[in-house]
């Protein structure tokens, strides 16, 4: 639903009531008008005393659901910004947007995306979603995203783990397989910046890798992953 009366927003909110939910994901569908956004996340903030987490994906470009009717400004892509701005101008740029994010009561972006470009990649590269195929070049520039939003009080997941950039098939609707294709260099991201401490939370990658892994689950199923 899309609105506070809504029958599953009604439910969401008796759970969170009952201490059976302790977050929440908007998508695309989530997200309606000003006024109805508002009322949802009112809605489920009021419901406990705890800080219940409102999650939303908020990567710029394509990706990007808090758009202007919201009072949102557009982002650029990662790919337009790491072309156009330094780590510190795009730290502003992420801190001026965290604002506008926070005031709806959301409290985890569920970006950047620190996985190495690919533009045959038809889910991520082909729609700039990465900064750079560069593994320094993207920790640089995910850093500062990931700065910039914590000035507004809104935490941050780097994705897709363990780096999904290679991956010629879209996730969304069949499992890739980068046995072949993952190498150290697309964890170096993930690591460098877990490692510098200050990242409050991965998002595993639908994908599958056996290098990494003999169990043959995706990544967000495998306990070696």
């Amino acid at each position: 639903g899309s609105n506070p009366n809504s029958p599953s927003a009604q439910a969401l909110a008796r759970q969170i009531r009952a201490g059976e939910v302790g977050g929440v994901i908007f998508v695309k569908e989530n997200v309606g008008d000003l006024d109805d956004l508002l009322g949802v996340t009112r809605l489920f903030r009021s419901q406990s005393p705890r800080k219940v987490i409102l999650a939303i994906d908020h990567e710029g470009g394509a990706v990007q659901r808090l758009v202007e009717k919201h009072g949102c400004m557009r982002l650029p892509s990662a790919r337009e910004v790491a072309a156009r701005l330094s780590p510190e101008e795009a730290r502003q740029l992420y801190a001026d947007a965290s604002a506008s994010v926070a005031r709806f009561g959301f409290n985890l972006n569920l970006a950047p995306v620190v996985d190495l470009e690919n533009p045959d990649n038809p889910a991520i590269g082909r729609f700039g979603r990465c900064f750079s195929h560069d593994p320094l070049k993207v920790a640089a520039y995910a850093r500062a995203f990931v700065e910039g939003f914590a000035a507004g009080g809104i935490l941050c997941a780097l994705k897709h783990f363990p780096g999904q950039g290679a991956a010629l098939t879209d996730s969304h609707k069949v499992l890739p397989d980068l046995s072949a294709e993952w190498s150290a260099s697309d964890l170096y991201p993930f690591r460098h910046l877990i490692g510098a401490g200050g990242i409050p939370a991965v998002m595993s990658g639908f994908s599958l890798s056996r290098s990494l892994s003999a169990d043959g689950l995706p990544a967000v199923l495998s306990p070696d992953i």
